[in-house]
């Protein structure tokens, strides 16, 4: 079996699911500092009418500008 990168498996998994009800409920954000120039952002959410609660993972690059 070939090995995907990361992007492909989140695209196939995005493409196999239904696109209903994807609302979500955002809860207990929290952004951690790590020095002066990094932090990290963790969120939980629920998506009605379920009770079970997912973890939002985003990851970001940020340049200073001129």
């Amino acid at each position: 079996m070939a090995q995907i990168n990361r992007y492909e498996a989140i695209a196939r998994f995005r493409a196999g699911r239904p696109p209903l009800n994807l609302a979500r409920a955002l809860l207990n954000a929290r952004i951690t500092t790590c020095g002066r120039d990094t932090a990290v952002a963790n969120t939980e959410f629920r998506r009605a009418p379920s009770e079970i609660a997912g973890r939002k993972v985003v990851c970001a690059h940020v340049s200073v500008l001129a």
